[in-house]
């Protein structure tokens, strides 16, 4: 996915590079298939699901046992339930698109990375978003989640991904707001 192409264009550059994977399989064939390509060395796997507040702040504090900066964040794991009967929550009972696209996959991770990107060299944070972000006014968090919390059946997927989608636009300038030493960007990929 986009998150496979970012680290191996960053370990070719020479960075080191941390890849947070759902699954520690995959997360070691991923960090297998860089180093090879790139005879990297610095590509690592953190195992952690982007949904889940939890596993953020392992991943977070995992890494700072390791680093005492943090250069670059790039927040790019993302999902998207369709249809009405799609709707998923999480083992912490969030739904899941709301909680990948931005509360712990944009939000949480962030804040949690802000010390050691506070401590990086020209530290930044690019939040991949998505085009569908333009097609929704962002009605507020409550609305957003009130949104994700609907029922199976009157849930829309595609609203709640566009709501996440132009929240994270929303997170990442008032992030900048609030760290002017960090440069925030949001992207669509």
């Amino acid at each position: 996915g986009v998150g496979y192409e970012v680290g191996l264009f960053a370990a070719r550059a020479g960075a080191k590079v941390y890849l947070l994977c759902r699954s520690e399989k995959r997360g070691k064939v991923a960090v297998a298939a860089i180093r090879e390509e790139t005879d990297s060395p610095m590509v690592h796997a953190l195992i952690g699901d982007a949904s889940l507040f939890g596993d953020m702040a392992r991943a977070i504090k995992e890494l700072g046992r390791m680093e005492r900066k943090l250069d670059c964040l790039v927040c790019c794991a993302g999902m998207v339930a369709r249809g009405p009967l799609d709707k998923t929550l999480t083992a912490e009972g969030v739904e899941t698109t709301f909680a990948t696209q931005l509360l712990c996959g944009r939000y949480a991770i962030t804040q949690l990375a802000l010390p050691l990107l506070r401590q990086g060299d020209e530290p930044r944070v690019i939040m991949l978003s998505s085009a569908e972000a333009y097609i929704v006014k962002y009605p507020g968090t409550p609305t957003a989640a009130a949104e994700a919390a609907h029922e199976p059946g009157s849930y829309s997927g595609t609203l709640a991904f566009a709501y996440a989608s132009r929240g994270q636009l929303l997170l990442a300038k008032r992030f900048a707001r609030d760290n002017p030493a960090i440069v925030f960007l949001t992207a669509h990929p």
